[in-house]
């Protein structure tokens, strides 16, 4: 299931990852004021956002027990992408029900995750 989130969401595939989601989702944005209750809510947010998709790599790691990822977003006119947060999901059954969304690479090196990688060809 980790997997398939992971895959619709690298390559910008709204409903396969909205699919993925309990009724009850949730996405927050620590410390920001972000905070999105149900896929609907969510979807809306993905679509104004654009942060996800193509372009987007997802690295694995852990938090709490729970699947994480290191997001990096292609760096204009360079081939390398950069560390732009971390993602932590909580699945519950075969669903996620939670993505928390935290930002910043103070917080996330500490995941012992670089803070570039090579972007896509």
């Amino acid at each position: 299931m980790v997997d398939r989130f992971v895959d619709a969401f690298q390559s910008g595939d709204l409903d396969r990852v909205i699919e993925l989601l309990s009724d009850d989702a949730r996405l927050s944005m620590p410390p920001e004021p972000v905070q999105c209750d149900g896929p609907q809510a969510i979807a809306e947010y993905l679509r104004w956002r654009r942060f996800w998709g193509p372009g987007l790599q997802l690295v694995a790691t852990r938090a709490n027990g729970q699947p994480a990822f290191g997001y990096y977003v292609s760096e204009p006119g360079t081939s390398a992408s950069r560390l732009n947060g971390l993602m932590v999901l909580t699945i519950v059954g075969d669903r996620v029900s939670t993505l928390t969304r935290f930002g910043g690479p103070d917080i996330v090196t500490r995941f012992g995750l670089p803070l570039s990688i090579p972007g896509h060809a």
